[in-house]
């Protein structure tokens, strides 16, 4: 879903302190989904500090950005060793992809959207030199349920097209238990409306634990993949409820994690597998799954896709595709060692998701041991971390969101 980018960390390179200070945690997942802006006084309406972003110690109180209001920084990814290698005056401020993470309203309705850029043209720009209108990579919108509590990713658009998450009902349980039906406005007089995407590709649920680490929540959504073209047909054929549905299973948790660029933050860790098991309680055959990572300070910040030992990834071998991403030191966490654990969501009931993820010693690639009906080794084969900090965008606006999706903003 996501765009992937190699990446360097070099955490030193970063003005301010990185780490845990005036941390919060806990609260709505609506928290985990937008980025933050610092301000002078625990008063949302006083003024915004340039310069300074959530996690600096010279950050003493912080608000969601609102929509329409220009981010006073970017998020940016890494560039791989080989790169920075090539470019040694590009320093930590530098990568391809320009990210916002930021509420959009359409049509009076306001989702929250994760917006990529494109920087082709010099891969040391800043977002500020970049230009007016960088290419558009791709956006990802997402929201929350007043009735389910959950956040759930909408639909996305990238390289491949559009594409809108189109979830039927979903079936929770350990936290939550019972079953409730979270589109049916497909088959009402008004099934165009956004509220039909909701529920759909599950990343968390309110309230987030102020316990850490959290409970293990899991959940099954009937996903259905469908793009704009396909909701066209619908519309001429008053065929509203797309099929078939495809049962995909949904488990996350909030814990700490130290991500690329040295900094340790809350996030809500979820993972989302292509299938789902005959009794809804594990990933049952999936053959790949992505997983996502979302914090109160800067929202979507991290991404990476997972793939079984026995499936190819582009044709490739997935053991090869991650020797490969290891080698790049794209997605290694600060100071991690080979051996040492590699933080996983897992729900210790199930023995489909059991077990740890290492850093390996021995083929020298992330990996997971899955067992259940038949042991599978997972590979970590992509990965993006857009924890790289860009303090250098002074008035940077934002891009248009496409036209076709309108549809998720229809009220």
């Amino acid at each position: 879903m996501f765009r992937y980018i190699i990446g360097l960390a070099v955490a030193s390179l970063f003005p301010g302190v990185i780490g845990t200070a005036h941390a919060q945690y806990g609260g709505t997942m609506a928290d985990y989904m937008t980025m933050r802006v610092c301000t002078t006084t625990s008063d949302p309406a006083s003024a915004v500090l340039q310069g300074v972003v959530p996690g600096d110690l010279n950050c003493p109180y912080s608000r969601q950005i609102v929509a329409g209001e220009t981010p006073p920084y970017t998020l940016r990814n890494f560039a791989a060793n080989f790169v920075a290698a090539a470019n040694p005056n590009c320093g930590a401020g530098f990568g391809e992809i320009v990210r916002y993470n930021v509420p959009v309203t359409i049509n009076s309705v306001t989702h929250r959207t994760t917006l990529s850029l494109s920087n082709t043209t010099n891969q040391c720009a800043s977002a500020q030199t970049i230009g007016a209108n960088p290419g558009l990579l791709n956006v990802s919108v997402q929201d929350t349920s007043a009735t389910s509590n959950y956040g759930f990713i909408m639909g996305s658009a990238g390289a491949n097209g559009v594409t809108f998450n189109d979830a039927y009902q979903y079936f929770a349980n350990g936290a939550t238990t019972g079953g409730l039906p979270s589109t049916p406005i497909c088959k009402t007089a008004t099934p165009f409306s956004s509220a039909r995407f909701a529920n759909s590709w599950i990343v968390g649920q309110s309230p987030v634990s102020a316990s850490l680490p959290g409970p293990i929540q899991f959940a099954v959504s009937q996903l259905q993949i469908i793009d704009p073209g396909a909701i066209a047909v619908l519309q001429a054929g008053s065929n509203f409820c797309s099929t078939p549905y495809v049962s995909s299973f949904h488990i996350w948790r909030p814990d700490w994690y130290m991500f690329y660029s040295g900094r340790s933050m809350v996030a809500m860790i979820a993972s989302h597998y292509t299938q789902a098991a005959a009794n809804n309680a594990g990933p049952g055959n999936a053959q790949a799954f992505e997983r996502t990572y979302w914090t109160r300070e800067f929202g979507l910040s991290r991404w990476e896709k997972w793939t079984r030992s026995d499936s190819l990834f582009n044709g490739q071998n997935p053991k090869t595709v991650s020797q490969q991403l290891l080698a790049h030191t794209t997605c290694a966490q600060v100071g991690g060692a080979a051996g040492t654990p590699y933080p996983i969501v897992t729900n210790p009931l199930d023995s489909h998701t059991s077990g740890g993820v290492v850093l390996s010693s021995v083929n020298g690639i992330y990996q997971k041991v899955i067992s259940g009906g038949t042991t599978y080794t997972w590979y970590m084969t992509l990965c993006a971390d857009y924890t790289n900090v860009d303090r250098s965008v002074t008035g940077q606006a934002l891009p248009a969101i496409p036209s076709l999706y309108q549809a998720l903003w229809a009220p």
